[in-house]
């Protein structure tokens, strides 16, 4: 079965995820699965919406945050943030 959204990164989630990676590699290990999930089901149980709009989504693994944009029309995960939650 094929993901139904497409994923794209903004420059700065890279960034950070890549220096998560390297700080916490055993959550990074959980935190990038993750995200790669959004693209199958970007509204899963345990996510939570912020703002009025709808398309802004926040997902916390953990000690870790990842903030995201839903479009429903193209089909579109946009990964804004990755890092810390304190």
């Amino acid at each position: 079965m094929s993901n139904r959204y497409a994923l794209a990164w903004e420059d700065e989630a890279i960034d950070r995820l890549t220096i998560l990676a390297k700080q916490y590699p055993d959550a990074a290990q959980d935190v990038i699965p993750a995200i790669y999930q959004l693209a199958a089901d970007p509204r899963p149980t345990g996510s939570t919406q912020l703002g009025g709009s709808g398309t802004y989504r926040r997902l916390l693994l953990g000690y870790f945050r990842v903030v995201y944009a839903v479009n429903d029309d193209p089909p579109l995960v946009r990964i804004i943030l990755v890092g810390r939650a304190d």
